[in-house]
């Protein structure tokens, strides 16, 4: 059997690697010199299909014979093959085990010239589905998906990636709050509009909506509320991260928290990117004593890009050491858009940048409809804030910028 190059990549979702292929030569009248499977790797979902090519090389009989594992045509175990040309193999709808299976093509006119194909299926995609999904039956294929985020979570391992169907996932149906997302797992919405995450009791109180316990999560196209009543305590934070390199993508909260919104804690490199914290229709807690954005002491490299903070007391509160980059974002109807606040170290001193600044901040930020200020400075830094849209143009000070103390905001 000849060798050919091992398949090393992982898709997005399954993953087929091509081991080796061979064939022999013999001759003869009119022979069959040979039979050669082209393909020599392919990326496939489990229960979905590729075409496999193969050529047959001389001989009056160009036909083929299919199998999967000595299997002709295969079976529902180890995938099915057609016995067009190019055939079509259909990966199976549970991982086989071992995970590995054999493709062979026969010669039909001369079945001692085989090629053959060894094809190791891997699972990198768990699908969840709220309607059709069953936890304790789920392989996590589309076709037999888990029905809770929580149980697909638990069972992802570095690299892979948890897709949410469109539905609604709440703790009354069996989530766990908060929802995990371990080291380089991936966890994406089929879209932020179908794709709710709900908190619909008191009993997870004081508890995040969702929370990266591992550096490189990613969460993307989900929305995230909390329906307990308005007199229990809201969510501590709907979105909280305290791994480095952690990004959320897509997501939209509608409900204030306890403790900020979104809370950035002891984590570098966090990315927020079009997001949107919008509580301006929720009555629950007064705009003074509820954030948007927290990012606590010791954060460095956050990136807050294109996202609307609405409705909060404060849009962004930076307490401590910081160089968050923030461009693109509006952050409107809040008492003061954004909050910068010291501590007794000079060295613990939040330096944002809002454009202009060290961290290459292309501005492009909105404050508008503040009561308050647009930007206050409590610390004793200069933060930088050139290139935004402001309630006055130019910019006044006392009203879209403010400082208290020995600090500065450059905005020109």
């Amino acid at each position: 059997m000849r060798m050919r190059n091992l398949g090393t990549s992982l898709a997005i979702a399954c993953l087929l690697v091509v081991l080796g292929c061979g064939g022999d030569d013999s001759g003869g009248p009119n022979p069959v010199t040979g039979v050669d499977i082209t393909a020599d790797k392919a990326h496939l979902e489990i229960g979905h299909s590729t075409a496999i090519n193969a050529t047959v090389g001389g001989g009056d009989n160009k036909d083929l014979t299919w199998s999967v594992n000595g299997v002709e045509n295969g079976n529902s175990q180890w995938g099915t093959i057609t016995q067009n040309s190019a055939a079509t193999y259909n990966a199976p709808d549970a991982l086989p085990s071992p995970r590995t299976v054999v493709i062979r093509a026969v010669s039909v006119q001369d079945t001692s010239k085989v090629d053959t194909c060894r094809i190791a299926v891997q699972f990198t995609k768990l699908f969840v589905d709220s309607a059709i999904g069953d936890d304790d039956t789920a392989t996590g294929c589309v076709n037999m998906p888990y029905r809770t985020i929580t149980a697909a979570l638990d069972e992802a391992d570095a690299g892979w990636t948890v897709y949410v169907m469109p539905g609604t996932y709440t703790d009354t149906d069996g989530e766990t709050f908060p929802v995990w997302v371990r080291q380089e797992v991936s966890l994406v919405g089929h879209d932020w509009e179908t794709c709710i995450i709900r908190k619909q009791t008191a009993e997870f109180d004081g508890y995040e909506g969702i929370r990266t316990g591992g550096n490189n999560a990613t969460v993307r196209k989900l929305t995230v509320r909390d329906d307990t009543a308005l007199g229990n305590p809201r969510y501590y934070a709907a979105l909280y991260t305290d791994s480095n390199n952690a990004l959320f993508d897509s997501i939209r909260v509608f409900e204030r928290g306890n403790n900020g919104c979104v809370r950035i804690n002891r984590s570098n490199g966090a990315v927020f990117q079009n997001c949107v914290f919008d509580v301006t229709g929720d009555p629950g807690g007064g705009k003074a004593s509820n954030r948007g954005f927290e990012i606590t002491q010791d954060n460095q490299g956050a990136i807050i890009r294109n996202c609307v903070l609405s409705g909060f007391g404060v849009g962004l509160f930076i307490n401590g050491t910081s160089d968050a980059m923030i461009e693109g974002c509006v952050l409107e109807n809040c008492e003061y858009g954004a909050d910068l606040c010291c501590t007794d170290t000079p060295d613990h001193t939040p330096v944002p940048d809002f454009g202009g600044g060290a961290r290459g901040s292309a501005g492009g930020n909105t404050f508008r409809s503040y009561s308050e200020c647009g930007i206050l400075n409590r610390a004793d830094s200069i933060v930088y804030a050139k290139y935004n849209t402001w309630h006055n143009d130019p910019p006044v000070e006392g009203e879209d910028y403010c400082v208290i103390g020995d600090g500065s905001i450059i905005v020109e």
